[in-house]
């Protein structure tokens, strides 16, 4: 009856141990995915952020290109508004290109889950067709355009931030190497 009493605790023993380190096995492998996605994450995201800033720098060269010219009168202030307003349709232009890319997919998932159902924000503004007063249309055109470029680089910083919190609550270090 010993022999018994003493095999049914060790298989129990057993049995319980098991089960314990299979738990902490799948504890550990959601925490290792975490850390991997949220590594993957931090990656993408500042491949992204490097192509939003190379086109943000264009914009700026376009920008005080335009100024130098109407500085020294070799263009109108109309036609200064003119460049400004195409860099800046370019400028909206490109950061949907970059959005589009295959490889932020999943950044754009997370990043835009909260406002945009996991997807960018479309870049379709709706412009009257019969508009009397057709520089009030472009003014609201080129606002618009301002506020999703806008709305793009706020989204980049509070983005960083929830990742740059999840890396100290899962105490790994973001690293990044650039893969443009």
């Amino acid at each position: 009856m010993k022999d018994k009493w003493w095999l049914f605790l060790f298989v129990a023993l057993v049995l319980l141990l098991t089960s314990w380190s299979v738990a902490c096995s799948s504890s550990n492998d959601e925490v290792s995915t975490e850390k991997k996605l949220t590594q993957q994450l931090w990656e993408a995201l500042m491949d992204y952020n490097c192509e939003i800033a190379v086109a943000e720098q264009i914009y700026k060269e376009t920008g005080n290109r335009a100024s130098e010219l109407l500085g020294s009168g070799e263009i109108t202030t109309r036609e200064f508004s003119k460049r400004i307003y195409q860099a800046t349709l370019i400028h909206a232009h490109t950061i949907k290109f970059i959005d589009s890319k295959p490889r932020y997919a999943l950044l754009n998932t997370f990043m835009w889950h909260k406002t945009h159902e996991g997807k960018p924000p479309a870049l379709a503004h709706c412009i009257p067709e019969f508009e009397s007063d057709r520089e009030r249309v472009e003014v609201k055109y080129e606002q618009y355009l301002e506020d999703y470029i806008a709305g793009h680089l706020i989204v980049v910083e509070e983005f960083s931030q929830v990742l740059i919190e999840k890396a100290d609550e899962l105490g790994i270090e973001l690293t990044y190497i650039p893969k443009l």
